[in-house]
């Protein structure tokens, strides 16, 4: 199912859906050039509009507003306010020839370090989850795992790897957790996926601290003309920002009805099972 939902989402977000709108035109323009040409026009017109980093950050501004990066204060207050840090998978990158296999993506890297430098203030335990989104023999969280001991020094105390999306992170790492009593918790994922993240996370009953990292901040290049002009990266950044609207809708139409294990009818704790 998850895969159909991905290849749907290709339709429906940028460029795909710019495509579609297109091709739409190019059919219409046989029967009324007029009205072809309009819809054509407005598919050029939105590569355009969404290729443009401005546009892209703009876009990811009220995503990346509800989860402010955590100051110095607040990371101190976390030693005794919270039990464990939890890092979310982001991405692999695939048969790296010069690692002999796959090892973590950018995204990822960009999550463990920030997970670790928050072990070392800390002290707070590590739980890493991420599975096999396409059935591939090692998991993300045991990528993520193998880096943050290898290149970071830390400590990683438990791995969720059943997962293929956010919220199974959240419902499969609850179990897990809860276990060891450690509910309240820091979250790390990227910004502007945080909204969906901490919104899973809650529904299956943690109390979350969220610890965004991967901030769009703009490089040098797009504070001068660069981001007025349309790019790749400024594609990325709105396709980004489509993505985690559309997903935050997604599962609060798919798991809106979840029942969280964290509270049995009569009020006390239940078992967790996910």
């Amino acid at each position: 199912m998850e895969l159909w939902t991905n290849i749907l989402a290709l339709f429906l977000m940028p460029p795909g859906i710019l495509i579609l709108i297109a091709l739409f035109g190019f059919v219409m323009h046989i029967r009324s050039p007029f009205l072809g040409n309009i819809i054509i026009s407005i598919s050029i017109s939105g590569l355009l509009i969404l290729s443009l980093p401005v546009t892209g950050r703009l876009m990811l501004a009220p995503l990346e507003q509800d989860a402010p990066a955590l100051d110095k204060t607040q990371v101190e207050k976390m030693r005794k306010e919270a039990d464990a840090i939890v890092i979310l998978a982001g991405e692999r990158y695939a048969d790296a020839p010069e690692y002999d296999g796959d090892t973590v993506g950018a995204r990822s890297l960009v999550r463990a370090r920030y997970a670790a430098w928050l072990h070392k203030q800390t002290g707070l335990p590590i739980l890493v989850a991420g599975g096999s989104t396409y059935d591939e023999p090692v998991t993300e969280a045991d990528l993520i795992k193998q880096s943050l001991t290898d290149d970071f020094g830390a400590d990683i105390k438990w791995t969720e790897t059943r997962s293929t999306n956010t919220f199974e992170n959240a419902q499969y790492s609850w179990p897990i957790l809860q276990k060891a009593e450690a509910t309240t918790i820091l979250l790390v994922t990227d910004a502007s996926h945080m909204r969906r993240a901490y919104w899973s996370f809650k529904k299956v009953g943690f109390n979350v601290v969220p610890a965004p990292t991967g901030f769009s901040t703009p490089i040098a290049a797009d504070r001068k003309i660069f981001g007025y002009l349309p790019s790749a990266r400024g594609m990325v950044l709105s396709h980004t920002a489509i993505h985690e609207f559309l997903g935050m809708r997604w599962y609060q139409f798919k798991y809106g009805d979840y029942t969280s294990p964290a509270v049995a009818t009569d009020g006390k704790k239940a078992a967790a099972t996910p």
